[in-house]
């Protein structure tokens, strides 16, 4: 019978002792993983990138926010919440976060590479899409906000701008710096904020609202996409909160009538305004098979050439106008939870 050495050499643990397994460690991204390759564009918050990842060549799209603009705005407590938030998206529907890394100036958030742009900068080009072309890119975004929904996430900063075509040309909504999270169906929301041309008639009155809010935005999207923009811009805020207040739009023209009805009935008060099942059975839908869109096995209708655009559309130059980032302790404790890396 063998001793207690004997049992303890063999790796065997005794009755009163615990049979732990050590834990895995946590895999952090690090500035090293990427490659940058392009510089995409520039904002008010730093830079985007085309980036490669050193590990497995995949390509992704990389923006860098400057510490000194989240310090200088007070904006670390958004930035904290849409890193937050886009941890938990798995959808084709939404961009995906892959991993949150930093350099001693900016917070790099990893994301995937939509190609295609946003949807303001197409519909300069376009002006209006045909009809079965908004349709299909309406259903794709039906779909996204349902995803979102289904988290309970609201978004509440539905826009052309946040709208991105990826690499395959399909849509993907993006900027979640707005977003609520926690947002069942009856959850109210207390905060105001977006743009005031998006604005619902309870923002305006400063009453409290659902996250139904995204379907108004996805009303002004219908119209936007046949060419009707500014419907609520006014020449004073005032006059723009009136507009939104008595529902009255302007410029208004050659809208084919079942996106006319259904877009009228999302730009509505919230009681009145149509819901999530209203909306898919809606007529202007009846050529959509939902199932097919959701798995997108239907092909994408606005195609472009990809290295084309990637060789002359983006820009060569680092045009970042850099913020001056004092780091100091107290600083530097705002970002420690930051740093994130999706598993494979």
């Amino acid at each position: 019978m063998p001793n207690i050495e004997e049992i303890k050499a063999a790796g065997i643990p005794m009755l009163n002792e615990e049979a732990t397994e050590k834990p895995t460690p946590k895999v952090m991204a690090k500035a090293s993983d990427y490659k940058i390759m392009k510089a995409l564009g520039n904002g008010g918050y730093g830079m985007a990138y085309l980036v490669i990842d050193s590990n497995n060549g995949k390509e992704y799209a990389m923006k860098a926010v400057s510490k000194g603009y989240i310090v200088e705005t007070n904006d670390f407590k958004s930035c904290k919440r849409e890193v937050q938030i886009m941890k938990q998206l798995d959808s084709v529907f939404v961009t995906k976060l892959y991993a949150v890394y930093q350099t001693p100036l900016e917070v790099c958030y990893v994301m995937d590479l939509c190609t295609g742009g946003n949807f303001y900068n197409l519909m300069r080009t376009f002006r209006r899409l045909k009809t079965h072309v908004a349709r299909f890119y309406l259903a794709e975004l039906f779909c996204g906000i349902k995803y979102l929904h289904s988290i309970d996430i609201a978004h509440q900063d539905l826009k052309l701008d946040n709208l991105l075509l990826d690499s395959a040309g399909h849509l993907k909504i993006c900027d979640y710096g707005m977003s609520s999270p926690g947002m069942e169906e009856d959850t109210k929301i207390t905060k105001y904020c977006g743009v005031i041309w998006y604005f619902t008639p309870e923002k305006v009155l400063g009453i409290d609202y659902t996250r139904n809010t995204d379907w108004w935005n996805f009303g002004l999207i219908i119209l936007h996409f046949f060419g009707c923009n500014q419907l609520f811009a006014r020449k004073s805020d005032s006059d723009c909160k009136l507009a939104i207040l008595t529902l009255d739009m302007i410029g208004i023209r050659n809208v084919p009538k079942h996106a006319l009805h259904l877009a009228n009935n999302l730009i509505q008060y919230e009681e009145n305004r149509y819901t999530q099942e209203q909306i898919s059975s809606h007529q202007f839908f009846d050529k959509i098979v939902w199932d097919d869109i959701e798995n997108q096995r239907v092909r994408p209708k606005i195609l472009w050439d990809r290295k084309a655009q990637m060789e002359n559309n983006y820009l060569d130059e680092d045009l970042r106008d850099h913020y001056f980032y004092l780091a100091t302790d107290e600083n530097e404790k705002l970002f420690e939870d930051f740093n994130f890396k999706r598993p494979e």
